[in-house]
């Protein structure tokens, strides 16, 4: 398995080693010991195909397509973030938390401005501050083509939209769906479609559903316009 973490560790004598990416635990086998574990600290953000990465940008630019990220620790993201568009792959929280999401623009905004068929799952965010004119949720700015928000949970910040602005989802068009998922975080719209999951999802079509099924907000959520 390919090292890529900057450490200068190989195998005792004529044994093997076994390295898994994901918990940072390198076994090695050989003729003097059985087996031991040597755990050590890397600076990986986040993995797909592999390959470490990081920065949480430079694994969405790998995975942009259709592969899989991994979260393999928390993440604190300084600065404004730009919003990935069109995401077609799996983001696995793995059960960590991004805090210090920035984000603002006109549309579609969010950690992923449009998910496009693609996941986000096992993941919470603290401290988020999302801003824009439309479409403008703290994980998801707009989810089309069956995308999928799974247990990800906001425990806190401001999203903040003219219209069409959600706690989780800016909106769903169509076809997708959020399952257990929460919400804390303060939503508020200038002219309409607030939510605390999402702030709208329309243009239902035959033979494709939207579901928002097992969620709960406890964030407050106001509108100055409907």
């Amino acid at each position: 398995t390919p090292m890529n973490h900057n450490e200068n560790v190989s195998a005792l004598g004529d044994g093997e080693y076994n390295y898994n990416p994901t918990t940072g635990v390198l076994t090695i086998k050989s003729s003097t010991y059985s087996a031991f574990e040597v755990t050590y600290t890397y600076n990986f953000v986040a993995a797909t195909g592999g390959q470490g990465y990081t920065t949480l940008e430079e694994a969405f630019t790998a995975a942009k397509d259709g592969a899989l990220i991994t979260v393999l620790k928390d993440i604190t993201l300084t600065g404004t973030w730009t919003p990935v568009d069109n995401f077609k792959g799996t983001l696995d929280g793995n059960g960590h938390t991004i805090s210090g999401l920035h984000v603002s623009g006109k549309d579609y905004v969010g950690l992923i401005g449009v998910l496009d068929g693609g996941t986000v799952k096992n993941l919470k965010f603290a401290n988020v501050t999302a801003t824009g004119a439309e479409n403008v949720g703290a994980v998801v700015g707009r989810i089309i083509d069956n995308g999928k928000v799974e247990n990800v949970h906001v425990l806190s910040g401001t999203v903040t939209g003219g219209k069409r602005a959600g706690g989780i989802v800016g909106s769903i068009k169509a076809y997708g769906s959020i399952v257990n998922c929460s919400n804390a975080a303060t939503v508020k719209t200038t002219v309409y479609n607030a939510g605390g999951i999402v702030g709208a999802a329309y243009y239902t079509v035959t033979g494709q559903q939207m579901y928002i099924t097992n969620c709960k907000n406890t964030g407050k959520v106001t509108s100055d316009g409907n």
